[in-house]
């Protein structure tokens, strides 16, 4: 059990004193008696730990990280407030997976809420710490001259997850932050914490693995379970160009021949591929001064074999379920820049979905090949025909049934579709999920103006859209993103507060896409690559086209 003198030799203060009376000792002391009456009987033992010992090791390696950034040059190191706000901020950030514990019985979330809301939580639960007449809470309200520097720690702590967080802290100015006056490197603070809580993942952190076994949790939670049981450690190593991330899986001793296989192909899939994306994300922030931003490679180095036993029942066949959707869902080993996030496997209703392409496909009425010229001035290889998909067998109550369960924790106040087929599906999942309706068309006729339409009983819709709403956009395919960013562009008019798109094949990852913002999210149910796409020339023909007497297809 730590104690909170190894998260004080971890901060490693120079002189604990501050501006008057503040020592920064009782700061973090004052927290570390927070966190630990909070982590006191875990209540998701089905779990893995985000405790005092995670909280240690993420802090540990986010000054690993520091170091290596910094190390270089003489003067260039942490002032004490930054050292001691970002072991507070490793204490709290996770906090907020023990809500069941101090709410309600109306009002707990379970094991898979409670992952995705557990950010908003461990800030609120700061709060209400704060006030004097907090009592189910571990208050911390006695001390109030640390107040300030909880409140700076704990929105550090928020970034660690979430690409909307994120987003919002790293638009602030530096100068924004900090406290009697003392500047604070919140951005440089903020990407080594997230970047170090995304790779501490060992199966030191798995509770109690008999319990999992028959338990109905979400693929992403069976996943990150998973993860961590079959790591042996993720370690920083330092080298001239920057941070190597190095990965130890661990094998079983002996097992099924493919155990293997399907072990380093989960770990590839979903610890790499996170990996891969936080790296992309934060890098750039890792700055000083002096210093330009470090290069990151994450690798998976030499398996290790050790008394491991097989995955449980439920997470074998999640591996089987993404291996045998291969042809659909295309989960290849994922590029630093990849930002469409693959849902394919988020959900027993969008795993059966996928099945349904796959027999389309087989069927020969997913797509039709050839040449085919869009209304958006791209020729491709492939045209995807989703209105026979949509129209005959389950498919659309399946996906509409699997994104409710996705995104029911959302909020969404609009659902947005783009042409038929993403209407048809907008519109059902708009229902299911009590928000509000919309249409847009971009290819409307000469007379018409193009631009967002409600629907048939609120023409209003679109105009009425609140500046702070949060807005899910729906497409059957996207391509080069035409249709989706002029979509974007029109919506931002409205000033969203969050904007997220989902379609249902994507044959580009988002990170290709021309002139598309980087604060959207795109998730797919499945990830297409290597539809070609070639553009016109001033005088509308494609260098590719084998004749004149290639298709347009109006609704595109």
């Amino acid at each position: 059990m730590r104690e909170v003198e190894d998260f004080l030799r971890q901060t490693a203060l120079v002189d604990p004193r501050f501006i008057g009376s503040v020592d920064f000792r009782e700061f973090i002391a004052g927290a570390f008696t927070y966190a630990e009456a909070i982590w006191q009987n875990p209540v998701h033992l089905d779990y893995v730990d985000h405790g005092l010992e995670h909280s240690y090791h993420a802090l540990r390696k986010a000054r690993l990280i520091l170091d290596q950034v910094l190390r270089k040059y003489d003067g260039e190191e942490l002032s004490d407030l930054e050292r001691a706000i970002l072991t507070v901020a490793a204490l709290v950030h996770d906090t907020g997976m023990q809500w069941d514990k101090y709410v309600t019985k109306k009002e707990r979330q379970g094991v898979d809420k409670s992952r995705h809301n557990h950010v908003a939580n461990s800030h609120t639960m700061i709060e209400l710490a704060m006030a004097p007449e907090s009592k189910s809470i571990p208050s911390i309200a006695h001390l109030t001259a640390y107040h300030s520097f909880f409140g700076s720690a704990a929105r550090i702590g928020m970034a660690h997850s979430g690409p909307a967080v994120w987003k919002q802290l790293t638009e602030l100015q530096e100068d924004d932050w900090g406290i009697s006056g003392q500047p604070l490197r919140f951005k440089l603070l903020a990407a080594a914490f997230r970047l170090a809580d995304e790779i501490d993942n060992a199966f030191t952190r798995i509770l109690d693995p008999s319990r999992l076994e028959g338990d109905a949790l979400e693929a992403a939670t069976l996943a990150h379970w998973d993860a961590c049981y079959y790591i042996e450690d993720v370690r920083i190593a330092n080298a001239a160009t920057g941070l190597i991330i190095e990965i130890f899986p661990r094998l079983p001793l002996d097992g099924p021949p493919d155990l293997d296989d399907e072990i380093i192909y989960l770990i590839d899939t979903f610890r790499m591929r996170r990996i891969h994306e936080e790296c992309a994300r934060v890098v750039p922030f890792l700055r000083t001064s002096k210093t330009s931003p470090p290069l990151a490679e994450p690798r998976r180095v030499q398996a290790r074999r050790r008394a491991v036993g097989a995955p449980p029942k439920r997470v074998r066949e999640l591996i089987r379920s993404m291996r045998t959707a291969e042809s659909v869902t295309e989960l290849a080993t994922p590029e630093p820049a990849r930002r469409t996030n693959v849902i394919g496997a988020a959900d027993e209703s969008l795993k059966k979905a996928c099945k349904e392409m796959e027999k389309a496909e087989a069927a020969g009425t997913l797509y039709s090949a050839g040449h085919v010229a869009l209304r958006s001035g791209w020729h491709c290889s492939r045209y995807y025909q989703f209105s026979r998909l949509l129209g005959d067998g389950p498919f659309l109550d399946l996906v509409t049934q699997g994104l409710s369960s996705v995104y029911r924790s959302e909020n969404f106040a609009c659902v947005i579709g783009i042409g038929t087929a993403g209407a048809q599906l907008a519109s059902r999942l708009a229902l299911t999920l009590g928000a509000r309706f919309a249409y847009t068309f971009g290819s409307a006729p000469a007379a018409a103006e193009p631009g967002l339409h409600s629907g048939p009983t609120d023409y209003e819709l679109a105009i009425d859209l609140d500046s702070n709403a949060r807005v899910l956009i729906v497409d059957d395919i996207i391509g080069k993103g035409t249709s989706l960013t002029e979509t974007i562009a029109r919506l931002r008019l409205f000033e969203p507060a969050y904007i997220r798109a989902f379609c249902v094949i994507a044959t580009s990852d988002a990170a290709e896409m021309e002139a598309f913002g980087d604060s959207v999210q795109i998730d797919a149910l499945a990830l297409i690559p290597g539809v070609g796409y070639w553009s016109e020339d001033v005088n509308g023909f494609c260098q590719v086209c084998p004749s004149e007497s290639h298709r347009t297809i109006r609704e595109r």
